[in-house]
């Protein structure tokens, strides 16, 4: 009896190991559904946020925190209706809202589908669920958190079996999406009247970037029967199809001169010995009309015109800048030439040799210089011609590469509004028909309906008399795409984004955190 007795006990034993052995596995397969739910959930939420065409890209600068009892954080749910509060959020105040979130049914959910995933023999069917509990930003990261369930639906209810909380961080980045957002044009400060970009080709539209302090989107959300556009154009008092292409953005910065220190196919940038100054008016005299300052000493005494350089007839005057004679010795590879100032009067034409091996940059040397351009041209000429002569300007729509004459101010006049604008760069009709400007603390004033193929990036635009830009290059690429392929190296391809883009979460290479509760 007394080994009967032991067996009953031991096997009782056994018995109860095994229910226990059973509830622990049941729990933690539990516990792995609820982890599974809060994965698949982040990922079906990462998966619409990063997905251009849902307009979700501004998400990723609110915040979001459903499990506050003092009062949740809910700017995921600004729209429209509030475009006040909506536009002084975000970078981009422009970027489509969709206030219909919970419509999408992506932030929460089950991942059942109504089915069960896991049988255990308790009468109802055990389902899987996710929430988002809360976002934030914080500079270039994003932090998730969200809770997984594993439930059971029965006769008493639905039953919490299991529920855990992830915890993920994703780097974030912004992209230029679509080839046509690429910034053409780009100011802090624009008056652009009735202004067009435009393209040969079709598809190589841009935008218009209007570069702005965060107090300047309240003029945003004055009227809220405007669009965000329109009222970026009634502030910049825009019309014609520029409006439309108007894109504004907070804290935005200029592309980098150093984008220009060497080609794309790794080419360094040269520095020209002299600094040159020219106007045309001197032509033919004493003085002469290209003038270089060999020693740093500030006076330019090397005026004398030379037959190569400078030809007069009657009250014509024509000027080339030989490509041999700047950088000598560097066949290969960007030559920067220093420039004190450029007048032409006239009808005067300065036509400056380019190519590709060679592209010029004309660099103004202060705040003070002046390229008064308005009565004359500035042209590129196809390098490779005699040194001896004068060289004619290569057609502005068959020859002429926007990208290889670039004109850039390290320092400009700072004019934070048309009315206190110099005109670093005055230009007018066709006085400046095929390059890239770069004038981050520069202004360019129009004197009279322009047109020019190329890129306009300045402090101040004051174009209320009309610009035309063409954006179409006679490679038949868009501008930016050769701009591109000429200056922006491999490594710098990730720096250089300049125009609407849309921001993307990228998995780092922290771990997720689980936590049950």
């Amino acid at each position: 009896m007394m080994v009967g007795m032991v067996l009953m006990l031991a096997s009782g034993g056994i018995v109860a190991k095994q229910l226990m052995l059973r509830r622990l596995g049941a729990a933690e397969s539990y516990k792995q559904i609820a982890d599974m739910a809060s994965s698949s959930g982040m990922n079906r939420i990462l998966a619409v946020m990063n997905e251009p065409d849902t307009d979700l890209s501004h998400l990723w600068e609110l915040r979001e925190n459903d499990n506050d009892p003092n009062g949740a954080i809910e700017e995921w749910t600004l729209s429209e209706s509030s475009p006040a509060a909506i536009r002084q959020e975000l970078l981009q105040p422009c970027l489509p809202i969709n206030s219909n979130l919970t419509d999408l049914g992506v932030f929460d959910g089950s991942l059942a589908g109504g089915g069960k995933v896991r049988s255990d023999g308790r009468g109802g069917a055990v389902e899987t669920s996710y929430r988002l509990r809360s976002y934030g930003p914080d500079g270039k990261t994003g932090v998730f958190e969200i809770e997984g369930y594993t439930t059971q639906h029965g006769d008493t209810g639905t039953q919490v079996l299991s529920r855990t909380l992830l915890k993920r961080t994703l780097y974030t980045q912004d992209d230029i999406a679509d080839p046509t957002h690429w910034g053409v044009l780009a100011g802090e400060a624009l008056e652009l009247g009735n202004s067009s970009i435009i393209s040969d080709n079709s598809g190589h539209d841009g935008v218009a970037l209007w570069m702005i302090a965060p107090e300047q989107t309240a003029v945003l959300a004055v009227d809220s029967s405007l669009s965000c556009k329109a009222a970026a154009a009634n502030a910049t008092d825009s019309s014609g199809n520029i409006a439309s292409m108007l894109w504004p953005r907070v804290n935005y910065s200029f592309p980098s001169r150093s984008l220009l220190n060497q080609t794309a196919n790794g080419h360094s940038k040269n520095v020209h010995s002299e600094v040159i100054e020219i106007d045309s008016t001197r032509a033919g005299k004493s003085t002469g009309a290209i003038c270089r300052e060999q020693d740093g000493s500030g006076d330019f005494d090397d005026c004398t015109d030379r037959r190569s350089e400078v030809k007069v007839e009657g009250s014509s005057v024509r000027m080339t800048l030989h490509s041999s004679d700047f950088c000598p010795g560097s066949s290969k590879g960007p030559c920067e030439i220093e420039v004190q100032s450029i007048n032409l009067e006239n009808d005067a034409v300065l036509s400056i040799e380019t190519s590709p091996q060679k592209p010029i940059i004309l660099r103004m040397r202060g705040s003070a210089t002046r390229f008064n351009l308005s009565n004359g041209t500035l042209c590129q000429a196809q390098s490779g011609g005699s040194s001896s002569s004068i060289v004619g300007c290569s057609n502005p729509t068959t020859q002429a590469r926007a990208e290889q004459l670039v004109i850039t101010a390290p320092a400009g006049d700072g004019a934070k509004d048309c009315g206190s604008a110099s005109g670093n760069l005055t230009i007018s009709g066709n006085s400046l028909p095929s390059a890239v400007v770069l004038m981050p603390t520069g202004s360019v004033v129009l004197d009279g309906p322009t047109s020019m193929r190329g890129l306009l990036w300045a402090q101040s635009i004051c174009a209320q008399s009309g610009l035309s830009l063409n954006i179409s290059n006679t490679s038949g690429n868009s501008v930016i795409a050769d701009f591109r392929k000429l200056w922006i190296h491999q490594s710098e391809t990730d720096l250089f984004k300049f125009g609407r883009t849309l921001r993307r979460g990228i998995r780092g290479k922290g771990h997720d955190t689980f936590i049950a509760w």
